[in-house]
């Protein structure tokens, strides 16, 4: 049996794996253990926590709210 340990801050919902080489092609189990301390069941501050591309974000008038 082979394990691989680490420690990462999840930015995406990609996790990158060192010597993935090793492990193609293999079965494995996933266990994703979260601090917590660190961790809020408040989605607003989910929310907030969350990192955003600026430049993506588009303008809209207030009509077009109003719309959707």
């Amino acid at each position: 049996m082979y394990a691989l340990e680490f420690e990462t801050k999840l930015n995406s919902n990609l996790i990158k794996i060192e010597d993935y080489q090793k492990v193609a092609n293999k079965y494995a189990k996933v266990i994703i253990l979260i601090d917590e301390q660190n961790y809020s069941n408040n989605k607003f501050d989910n929310f907030l926590n969350m990192s955003y591309d600026v430049d993506k974000i588009q303008n809209i008038s207030r009509e077009e709210l109003n719309e959707r």
